[in-house]
């Protein structure tokens, strides 16, 4: 049983608003302040965090899905990609990759959440601390290599995204690193993706962000 707290702030939210076959799917600028809004709640009022699941009520998502965005996150436990934008089942079409990297079953899956699914925001979200990102650097700086071909294959991509940004990509620091790794995504989307391109020719908008382990909070890259 909610509280009357809780349901006006699930409501207010956007929580109640996702119904399938009842909304039309909202615009760009419009779900990104969403996500603005539901991480300015998640880093001021952590408490809030955890009714999120239990306060939806899931038997609605029978009918389908009409998630407002769509996330590429990384896959680090430490980034909980749908509570620290205070959405519940339904609102994030979320996929997790070590290092938020761009392959082709991301490409596919964006494709599907904008194509057919109609979401109008991607965002590519990074997160301070990536052990990813920073193996990648080390890799450059040191020769240190994974221990195996199918880690290196993620910090080979890594770095083939953010060296062109760099003069010497073996002095870098960690935190430039996962900024640049994040544009570097974005960039791929469209450059890889001419469905995806389209769409951005249209309606549909691609941010990046960085999410901070300190504190929780997500600051977008315009």
């Amino acid at each position: 049983m909610l509280d009357g707290r809780l349901f006006c702030t699930m409501w207010n939210t956007g929580l109640g608003k996702h119904r399938p076959g009842k909304v039309l799917m909202i615009p760009a600028d419009e779900a990104l302040e969403r996500l603005r809004q539901g991480n300015h709640r998640y880093a001021d009022e952590p408490s809030l965090a955890s009714w999120v699941l239990e306060a939806f009520e899931p038997h609605h998502l029978l009918e389908g899905q009409q998630p407002f965005a769509a996330v590429v996150g990384c896959a680090d436990s430490r980034v909980p990609v749908t509570i620290s934008f205070q959405q519940g089942p339904g609102a994030l079409f979320v996929v997790r990759v070590a290092g938020n990297i761009i392959g082709s079953s991301v490409l596919g899956s964006l494709e599907y959440a904008v194509d057919v699914l109609q979401t109008k925001l991607i965002l590519i979200l990074g997160h301070t601390r990536c052990g990813a990102v920073t193996a990648a650097v080390q890799q450059a700086a040191a020769g240190k290599h994974p221990p195996s071909q199918n880690l290196r294959s993620i910090t080979d991509r890594i770095l083939a995204g953010i060296e062109p940004a760099f003069d010497d990509i073996t002095t870098i620091d960690v935190d430039q690193a996962i900024e640049e790794n994040v544009r570097a995504s974005m960039r791929a989307l469209v450059h890889q993706s001419p469905l995806l391109a389209d769409h951005v020719g249209r309606d549909v908008k691609i941010i990046g962000g960085i999410y901070d382990l300190r504190n929780g909070r997500v600051r977008f890259l315009e």
